[in-house]
């Protein structure tokens, strides 16, 4: 598997290549779904965008079934993983592996981040607990300088669009 300061370098010279901005020729970079999910009587829709690091590990951890039921847990509870410190608001949720029988505390890790505003989640790593526990300093920093960008990018392409109509 390559490391995740292998997934953050390019994401930091081309954040737009993480999630939903100023795709241009880059959208073949994403694998996107859109899920609306019906729960408590109302509709919960999002778009999901995959990393392709995320797209081509995300079958060697869960089946297209598995892999269904995690983007419905995720549009029940956008913020059901836990914010990870120091990444500009990343989550890792704890996810049970059913091919090794592990459950959430040894299973498998989902990092994703969940840009309400656009009722977007960006799918951006999956990976067994075994093969890493947590992040360095430098790649939170890295997620961080990565998210904070597009962000920005995001706002400021809004407020251009506000003002010019």
């Amino acid at each position: 598997m390559p490391t995740i300061q292998g997934l953050i370098r390019p994401l930091m010279a081309s954040p737009e290549l993480l999630c939903g901005g100023p795709f241009g020729d880059r959208q073949v970079m994403v694998k996107v779904a859109k899920h609306v999910q019906l729960a408590y009587g109302f509709s919960m829709e999002a778009i999901f965008f995959e990393t392709s690091f995320f797209t081509a590990t995300v079958s060697d951890y869960l089946s297209d079934d598995e892999y269904k039921e995690l983007q419905q847990e995720l549009l029940k509870n956008p913020e059901c993983g836990d914010v990870m410190p120091r990444t500009g608001g990343f989550r890792k949720l704890r996810w049970g592996d059913r091919r090794r029988g592990k459950g959430k505390r040894g299973g498998l890790r989902v990092i994703y981040y969940w840009l309400s505003s656009d009722g977007q989640m960006w799918m951006f790593a999956i990976y067994d607990k075994d093969e890493l526990e947590n992040l360095t300093c430098d790649q939170e920093r890295a997620l961080k300088q990565a998210i904070t960008v597009e962000v920005e990018a995001r706002k400021t392409k809004r407020s251009v669009k506000q003002r010019s109509k």
